[in-house]
């Protein structure tokens, strides 16, 4: 099984959205700051989405992912899409992990993930 590459997980992400969104606009916004403003925003719109949901939005049907499914609920696919961002995250810092354990050799100069 191979390793995950932070494009990878950041492909990840934006699909998620996306399709939460109805569209499929998958673009790679670049190595580094442009990911991290990215991820940030995407935080911060996902936080607005949620605090802007009303009890009666939580328990109506949901219609996606379980298409033709009245047993689930927009909660539930609140949870699916939470999991699915924890399951990234967690990725993202193996990653991390694995890339602070590999030995720097002199010709290699250690990069911030």
């Amino acid at each position: 099984m191979s390793v995950p590459s932070l494009a990878l997980l950041r492909w990840q992400f934006d699909l998620t959205w996306s399709l939460l969104e109805y569209h499929l606009d998958v673009a790679w916004p670049g190595v580094g700051e442009p990911t991290v403003v990215w991820l940030r925003g995407t935080r911060t719109e996902w936080s607005g989405v949620l605090d802007s949901l009303t009890e009666a939005d939580l328990d109506s049907v949901a219609t996606f992912p379980w298409q033709n499914d009245t047993d689930h609920t927009v909660m539930h696919t609140i949870g699916w899409v939470n999991a699915e961002l924890m399951k990234n995250v967690a990725e993202i810092g193996q990653l991390r992990l694995m890339r602070a354990a590999q030995p720097i050799s002199d010709h290699q100069m250690p990069r911030r993930l």
